[in-house]
């Protein structure tokens, strides 16, 4: 395939699934920092009409922190 192609590509995000309608959906997000690295966590948590509980990961980001230490106007 030639890289004109990529464009053409579809990538579904069911997050949820298709058999099933959630009736109640929450993200849920998640994150620490210490002195040397920080980093954030989020995900889905659905439940549908049967009572099923689904938790599907939605996206994360961690980072090194910086070497210099930011200053107060930074953090605020």
């Amino acid at each position: 395939r030639r890289s004109s192609d990529l464009k053409d590509i579809k990538i579904p995000r069911h997050y949820f699934g298709k058999e099933t309608t959630p009736e109640d959906i929450q993200l849920h997000l998640s994150s620490d920092a210490s002195i040397k690295a920080y980093g954030a966590c989020a995900h889905f948590r659905s439940v549908n009409k049967r009572g099923d509980i689904q938790v599907v990961f939605v996206a994360s980001r961690a980072r090194v922190a910086p070497v210099d230490p930011p200053t107060l106007p930074e953090w605020s």
